[in-house]
């Protein structure tokens, strides 16, 4: 074979080598591995995972919904109108269709709830009074050993100033905690006539301590 030939042959089989690496992308690419048993399952898994998650976030939550489960009984209210007789309705409709011992439950479970609420205005209220007075104590006994006029006279009106925010927040939770009391006592009173008479059902003392 001449040289011309040789080198024709040569071009014609590079040709070819270069055709067939250039396809090779194209044949991958329209033609995807099958998945395995496992890759499947997994893949499937991850479809009702995301379903199920997609069908959990559609339930949105109320406050309707929190006292709903919490009791079948109403809240009581702190302000506004008294509603006290729709709490002894509730009680003895639930009365009607429940045991004695499910419907002490449910009153001993609302009853629970305000008296804490009772006891931590009580208590907050105390404490209040309690540190106004030492605060004013302190002030006081500083400014008579201390020859600054014009510092006192700050520190006095600054201690003006948290009387009266004091003062505030107190009669606030003392409104509070007498709210609570009546409401209890209605409550107490009116399941009485209902024949349920429960020695627990007991109605803090305004200071918190001691109960009747």
């Amino acid at each position: 074979m001449t040289g011309l030939g040789c080198r024709i042959v040569r071009y014609g089989l590079l040709s070819i080598s270069l055709g067939f690496l250039f396809a090779l992308p194209a044949i991958s690419q329209t033609t995807p591995p099958e998945a395995t048993p496992a890759q499947a399952k997994s893949v499937a898994n991850a479809a009702r995972q995301a379903k199920t998650n997609k069908t959990r976030a559609a339930k949105v939550f109320t406050d309707d919904d929190v006292e709903g489960h919490k009791s079948p009984l109403p809240v009581l209210n702190l302000a506004g109108d008294d509603n006290t007789d729709l709490i002894l309705q509730a009680i003895a409709k639930y009365k009607e269709s429940h045991k004695p011992e499910e419907t002490e439950q449910v009153i001993h479970d609302w009853y629970d709830e305000y008296d804490a609420i009772l006891a931590a205005n009580a208590r907050e209220a105390s404490q209040y009074r309690s540190l106004r007075e030492t605060n004013t104590l302190n002030g006081y006994d500083l400014c008579q050993q201390s020859d600054d006029y014009e510092h006192c006279e700050k520190r006095r009106q600054s201690e003006l100033r948290g009387q009266r925010m004091d003062g505030a927040k107190i009669r606030q939770d003392m409104e509070r905690v007498g709210r609570i009391q009546q409401g209890l006592m209605k409550v107490r009173a009116g399941i009485g006539l209902l024949r349920l008479n429960y020695t627990w059902f007991k109605v803090r003392n305004g200071n918190g301590i001691g109960s009747f």
